[in-house]
C-alpha cells in the first residue's frame, strides 16, 4: 500500500495503524509504535488519535468498514 499525505499525516497514520491491526494481525502496541515513532511525522498534539487506536472496538470497526457501500468512479468526457 502506498499513501502520500502531507497535511493529514497523523490521521493517515491512524488509518494505517488500524489497517495493520485489523487486516495484517499486528498488535496495537506495534502499530502504535510505527505510527508514533516510525519517522512518518506524528505530532504529540494528536494524542487523541493514539487513544482512539488503544480504545476502539476493533470487531465493530471491521464490521462497519466491510459493509460500507462501494463507490465507483467513472471518468467524465474531456471538455
Amino acid at each position: 500500500m502506498l499513501i502520500h499525505c502531507t497535511h493529514g499525516a497523523d490521521r493517515t497514520g491512524t488509518v494505517i495503524a488500524l489497517w495493520r491491526i485489523i487486516y495484517q494481525g499486528w498488535s496495537r502496541e506495534a502499530a502504535l509504535a510505527e505510527m508514533t515513532q516510525g519517522g512518518f511525522g506524528f505530532y504529540l498534539i494528536w494524542l487523541n488519535l493514539t487513544r482512539y487506536v488503544e480504545a476502539v472496538d476493533l470487531a465493530e470497526l471491521k464490521a462497519r468498514v466491510e459493509v460500507a457501500p462501494r463507490v465507483v468512479f467513472v471518468s467524465a468526457p474531456a471538455v
